[in-house]
């Protein structure tokens, strides 16, 4: 069973072999880059754009990452409390 399994695999990696023989052979060579017409000159490189330190959607926060101007609803008291 064990040789029936190893032979398996070995047909299959030469099947596999085979095929990437095949694809590579079918393959055309790539063709060589276009020469760069010495009529045409290349624009002027545009200089990289300036970028704040901030999103333009962000929004100012505390020290604890929350929005200091958001109204905060009071928390819920709790069963203790609400027996006094």
């Amino acid at each position: 069973m064990a040789r029936q399994f190893r032979e398996q695999l070995e047909e299959e990696v030469q099947l596999e072999e085979a095929r990437k023989a095949q694809s590579a052979a079918a393959r055309p060579a790539p063709a060589p880059p276009p020469e760069p017409d010495a009529a045409v000159t290349p624009a002027p490189a545009e200089p990289a754009p300036v970028y704040p330190d901030s999103h333009s959607h962000a929004h100012p926060t505390d020290d604890s990452g929350a929005d200091p101007g958001a109204v905060r609803a009071a928390p819920a008291p709790s069963v203790d409390e609400r027996r006094s």
